[in-house]
């Protein structure tokens, strides 16, 4: 897990110095596709208001792209509020062969609150193999663990 944190760390990092200190959008393309893609989701939240229409390498913010960072959108992978990934997807809504979210949808794994999958974690999960899932099977046992590290921290702070 420390991992993904760290490679998700310098991916959103990359993105970030992309869209502030790289190429204008659609002045450089690889393979046809721009490499950058900018989006201006805070006007009137209009798909229209992106700088280069269709898809881009790298796209910030809002749009479709192979790396995806921002409000939302479908790419290859996607860390955003609500997006879809192909490979990966990561927040609020995702849906991808691989799932992290407040409510997913992953193919072959799914770590949420509320999602299906065919294997996953988190409190409402359906699928073929889940733990703490409670539509899964054992979220009597997920609550009292979580019940049970809840009265730790607490006891320990209110020392």
């Amino acid at each position: 897990m420390k991992r993904f944190g760290v490679l998700s760390g310098f991916i959103i990092v990359t993105a970030i110095a992309f869209a502030i200190m790289g190429p204008t959008p659609g002045s450089g393309k690889v393979l046809g596709m721009p490499v950058l893609g900018v989006a201006e989701p805070f006007d009137g939240m209009q798909v229209s208001d992106v700088v280069e229409a269709g898809p881009a390498w790298l796209q910030v913010g809002m749009g479709t792209g192979v790396l995806v960072v921002g409000i939302g959108g479908a790419g290859v992978v996607t860390y955003s509020v609500y997006g879809v990934g192909v490979l990966f997807a990561t927040g609020q809504a995702a849906a991808g062969l691989f799932a992290i979210g407040q409510f997913a949808l992953g193919l072959f794994l799914v770590i949420c609150q509320f999602g299906a999958g065919l294997t996953g974690i988190g409190q409402g999960v359906a699928g073929v193999r889940v733990a703490g899932g409670t539509l899964g099977g054992d979220g009597k046992a997920l609550l009292r663990r979580l019940q049970d590290d809840a009265e730790k921290i607490l006891a320990f702070t209110s020392r």
